[in-house]
């Protein structure tokens, strides 16, 4: 699961690294919170943690991070991992080089293996919310 967002080009020279940062801590918020709860804002579903703290931002080529649910304790609590994922993409965003997401915008993805499977089989519709997502 992908998602790219570009910063418009009608921006680019009067954008601060700042407003850059801000943008991107508002979507990891954004990303906990449609990742914990689910439409009705009951909250959603969370085994192993695995799906939650597999979300990763880059800037053009990189791994993502990809955690599997295999052989992870069940059952977690998922204000904890959603936490501990959220502490995850802020260091991303501090690593984040300020010249190359001008050029290139930023990504956000999830590579845990079983990410699609996860979206498509509870109907979370989490992809789609964060491609609508607006700073």
């Amino acid at each position: 699961m992908r998602v790219t967002h570009n910063i418009d080009s009608s921006v680019i020279g009067k954008i601060t690294e700042s407003a850059v940062k801000e943008a991107a801590e508002s979507l990891a918020d954004y990303v906990m919170d449609v990742t914990v709860f689910d439409n009705d804002r009951q909250q959603a579903a969370v085994d192993t943690g695995a799906f939650i703290t597999s979300w990763s931002f880059s800037v053009g080529r990189g791994r993502p991070r990809g955690v599997s649910s295999r052989r992870k304790p069940r059952n977690q609590n998922p204000l904890a991992k959603a936490r501990e994922g959220r502490a995850l993409l802020q260091q991303d965003i501090e690593k984040m080089e300020f010249d190359k997401v001008k050029k290139a915008g930023f990504i956000i993805r999830n590579g845990a293996p079983h990410a699609q499977y996860i979206d498509l089989k509870h109907f979370y519709g989490i992809e789609a919310r964060i491609r609508a997502w607006q700073p």
